[in-house]
């Protein structure tokens, strides 16, 4: 009887360990107070209900061992109380994993909104580590204040690459007058021809919505012909034009921008990209207005915003003439 008396002051002892851990756990925060010291506090470390996500032996309270305490890390925990992030058809690849959540959120809590470990432009790229290589031009969106979060969802999206409405529409920032922003809707606005990149909306055919190491934003860098106008242009035409410049020769249904000849009875017919581009060392841009224009096959003219030269061509039955520019008047015909 007498041990039995004995061992109640234990029992009673390891049940209000029991319950101090599991049921009330506010003793947890003689040890972990520290984890609650931010501006923004999640709903269960401020109303100390840990063990929500923590299961604690008895004895932790005495032994502090971390093997006393389990810790379920599992995305399902989360959304015991918030809605799941990964309904949508298109889900971010991070919400894969397991204890994906706590990867970008901290638990606790945090200095920044949601929870967030890092602002987006931080967070985002310790895995997007490809996206923005040192030493770029970055687009200026990601410097704003939602950074990534400008143009992507980070969670899913019904859109691909997560992207939202505003980020899958360059124009929503590119047409409002933004301080800072090249109002790209105005200057089209002024086409009567447009590009068919621009046209069709697919800005990112041309131009990385991330970083580059060609301005503006460029894809691309020159190709081998290596011309001396703003050379970073050449291979961004290139990758639909290419066809342009394959050859010196050419057959009637390449190109119409060159010179036939009968030349000892026999049809020759030459390329006339591949003369500027090629052999002189001309970039596209010289010739043709990148977004739009006034004149067919978007080809400049003395109107044209980016000219800083006169620049005169025409259009003939069979052929054109082109002066002023880098050259006298010189004129090319098309046999048929």
């Amino acid at each position: 009887m007498r041990y039995w008396i004995s061992l109640i002051p234990a029992i009673l002892l390891g049940i209000l360990l029991s319950a101090s851990v599991n049921a009330n756990s506010s003793a947890c925060l003689e040890c972990h107070e520290n984890l609650t010291k931010n501006e923004y506090v999640h709903y269960p470390s401020g109303d100390t209900k840990c063990e929500i996500c923590h299961s604690a032996k008895p004895q932790h309270l005495s032994s502090q061992r971390k093997e006393d305490v389990s810790t379920d890390r599992s995305n399902d925990v989360c959304y015991n109380c918030h809605q799941p992030m990964d309904s949508s058809p298109v889900v971010h690849g991070a919400l894969q994993k397991k204890d994906s959540c706590i990867f970008c959120h901290n638990p606790h809590a945090s200095t920044r909104r949601s929870f967030l470990r890092a602002e987006p432009s931080k967070l985002c790229v310790s895995c997007h580590t490809t996206l923005i290589p040192a030493g770029t031009t970055q687009h200026g969106a990601i410097d704003l204040k939602r950074s990534c979060l400008n143009c992507h969802l980070p969670h899913s999206s019904i859109t691909p690459k997560l992207l939202t409405a505003q980020g899958g529409n360059c124009m929503s920032c590119h047409e409002n007058g933004m301080v800072g922003v090249p109002n790209m809707a105005k200057e089209f606005s002024d086409f009567p021809l447009s590009h068919k990149p621009v046209k069709d909306g697919k800005c990112t055919s041309c131009h990385t919505p991330h970083a580059s190491s060609f301005e503006p934003l460029l894809r691309n860098e020159a190709s081998s012909a290596k011309p001396n106008w703003n050379e970073n242009l050449v291979e961004i035409c290139l990758q639909c034009h290419g066809a342009m410049v394959s050859g010196i020769l050419v057959s009637n249904n390449e190109t119409r921008f060159r010179s036939d000849a009968v030349v000892n009875g026999k049809t020759v017919r030459r390329n006339l990209h591949f003369l500027h581009v090629v052999v002189k060392g001309r970039a596209c841009t010289v010739c043709h207005d990148v977004h739009g224009g006034s004149n067919p096959h978007n080809i400049a003219s003395d109107a044209s915003s980016r000219k800083t030269r006169k620049f005169a061509f025409s259009v003939t039955p069979m052929g054109g003439s082109c002066a002023r520019a880098c050259h006298g008047n010189a004129n090319y015909n098309r046999m048929n």
